[in-house]
């Protein structure tokens, strides 16, 4: 996120909450190998959310889609 200087952000989206799938094994396979060895057999969820905007809490525009 260019610009961003630390502190707060906000993050603005849509949140979809992935129980299996194709999707869902992606997240999987992105995780660190630490928060997947508590869940050998894959029985959580993943939720995906595809932002539309971050700003810092002074109002600062960080990111928009378009």
């Amino acid at each position: 996120m260019k610009g961003f200087r630390a502190g707060i952000a906000r993050f603005y989206g849509d949140a979809q909450l992935l129980t299996s799938g194709a999707d869902r094994d992606v997240v999987w396979e992105l995780i660190p190998e630490a928060e997947r060895k508590p869940d050998p057999e894959k029985k959580g969820s993943a939720v995906l959310v595809k932002l539309t905007s971050v700003e810092e809490i002074s109002g600062n525009v960080v990111m928009k889609r378009d």
